[in-house]
This record gives structure tokens, sequence and C-alpha cells, in this order.
């Protein structure tokens, strides 16, 4: 009986060992022309040196009305690392009309390999709503959308 049970133990060792090891000839690796763009596999993301630069998957936007004058609005962000190595890089706004668009980046190492371990983050972006009239405001964070309302121009 416990050479069964020392049997199937070091099998189940040799499958998660086999598991974690890498492919050295993964079909994604694979280079192709420039004129032969696989339609099946989505674009990698662009390398800046050694570091792969993404926009960030979000799963909340809390916009957050300060009670001060002039009104401050802070927007709590909270978004998913998709591996041990990703981390926040950066959060670019820009406003256009009533609409302020915020662009969350998420970095991580081009040539590490990373235990694929999924968590979150949390970020507060404040935004320059100082002189801006009475209104609603659109927010969004890369593709996830939030409000808020001035009631009084923000002067």
């Amino acid at each position: 009986m416990k050479t069964h049970i020392t049997f199937y133990l070091t099998l189940f060792l040799l499958l998660i060992l086999a598991a974690c090891t890498a492919a050295t000839d993964s079909p994604l690796d694979t280079p192709t022309s420039s004129d032969e763009t696989p339609s099946h596999t989505p674009e990698p993301p662009a390398a800046n040196g050694e570091q792969l630069i993404q926009e960030a998957q979000i799963l909340d936007v809390d916009v957050r009305v300060l009670e001060s004058f002039p009104v401050q609005i802070h927007v709590g962000i909270t978004g998913v690392l998709a591996d041990a190595c990703t981390s926040f890089a950066s959060a670019e706004v820009m406003r256009t009309d009533n609409t302020f668009v915020i662009t969350v980046y998420t970095t991580r190492p081009a040539d590490r390999m990373c235990a694929q371990v999924v968590s979150q983050f949390t970020e507060v972006v404040p935004l320059d709503v100082v002189g801006l009239p009475a209104g609603t405001y659109a927010v969004e964070v890369n593709g996830v959308r939030g409000s808020f309302t001035l009631t009084m121009d923000n002067g």
C-alpha cells in the first residue's frame, strides 16, 4: 500500500513539474512574415526597452466628490494584474468637453517567466476640476465608465 502511495505521489509531482516547464516551440513564438498576420492571435503589446507596457484591465471605477471648495474629484480605480511580475505603471488623464478619459497602464519585464497569479491593484487619480462650470461630467477608465455632477461652478 505504501508503494502505491509513493508511486502516485511521484507521478503527481512529475505532472506538476511538467506543467510548470515552459514549452520552447510555442506557436506564438514562431515569427511570421510582415504580410502574414494571424487572425486568431492578438497583437503582442509594444515593448518599451526591457519592459512591456499594456493598458490595464479595470474592474471598478469609484468617482469621489470631496467636500471642499473648490470641489476636488478623486477617481478610485481597481484593476487586475495578470501575473506576479506585472505592476501598475501610470495613469494618463485627458479631458475633452465634459468627459475625462483616464488611460491606466501596467508594466512587466519583457523577458521574465512569471507565476500566473492574478491580483488586484487600487490607485487614486485626482482630476483637475478647478474652474469647471456646473454640470455632469463623464469619467472613462480603460472603457469602464463613471460620472460626477458639479452643482455649482467650481471656481
